[in-house]
């Protein structure tokens, strides 16, 4: 199930929606420049090429999408991190446990989509390599975020050699239900313009606000990418309980 560029995108259809899962390019995206987005990480597989996005929380723990992490054991998914690069030739770094949420069943399962990455040695901060603190405020329809990925391209539909970045605007949650009767509190949207939004392979990819984490890619609320339905995303802040509770003896950043 992990993201390759010739992967066709599988759909399913829930109250007459049809749902493009994983979500994984940023269309209308900008080069995101060194430093720029030092949370975001990529994980990979053995040959170093690029599966999904996630999130540095502390020096042991990257946040990622559970269907990111699913059928994979410690050895075979690696991250990369502390660069905006993507040509198959950065350091991977070895991880040491996964842990998908207890209650996730399958890549459908939007509403748990929630996983943890330990790595094996401790990451080292620097200017380009910082972790990033969970967003606990409110959201209202109208503000602005950002979200970093390597995902496809809308020109190319392969994946991007540099970092991307695309501005977003929030919606409510009653917006966002105009498009999904069935969604669950546990996913925020974002509003798409045409030509603009996530995709294949930024599955995973840190969604923030005022340089704190709000979100992980997760899907598109319509048949195609960055076309005029609302993105979704997890919202991070409702399983901050879970998260304290795996990450073993290590800290969240106050």
């Amino acid at each position: 199930k992990k993201i390759r560029q010739d992967v066709h995108i599988d759909k399913i259809n829930n109250s007459n929606l049809s749902f493009e899962t994983p979500s994984s390019k940023l269309f209308g995206g900008v080069p995101a420049k060194p430093g720029q987005f030092p949370y975001t990480v990529s994980l990979r597989d053995l040959n170093g090429t690029h599966q999904c996005g996630g999130a540095i929380l502390n020096n042991k723990w990257i946040i990622t999408a559970s269907h990111c992490i699913d059928n994979e054991t410690v050895d075979t998914v690696k991250v990369t991190y502390g660069t905006i690069y993507n040509t198959g030739a950065e350091p991977l770094h070895s991880i040491s446990k996964l842990i998908q949420h207890e209650k996730w069943r399958n890549m459908f399962d939007f509403k748990v989509d929630i996983g943890l990455v330990k790595v094996k040695c401790q990451i080292i901060f620097n200017a380009y390599v910082k972790p990033i603190k969970i967003y606990t405020g409110l959201i209202k329809s109208g503000d602005e975020g950002v979200v970093s990925g390597w995902g496809l391209d809308g020109i190319s539909f392969w994946q991007p050699k540099v970092l991307q970045y695309l501005n977003v605007r929030f919606i409510s949650y009653a917006q966002c239900r105009k498009f999904e009767p069935n969604l669950s509190r546990t996913i925020v949207c974002t509003e798409k313009k045409f030509g603009y939004g996530t995709c294949l392979a930024d599955s995973g990819s840190p969604l923030v606000k005022d340089d704190k984490l709000v979100g992980l890619v997760l899907y598109s609320l319509d048949l195609q990418c960055a076309h005029y339905f609302p993105d979704g995303y997890l919202f991070v802040q409702k399983f901050i309980k879970w998260i304290k509770n795996n990450i073993q003896g290590t800290q969240l950043i106050d």
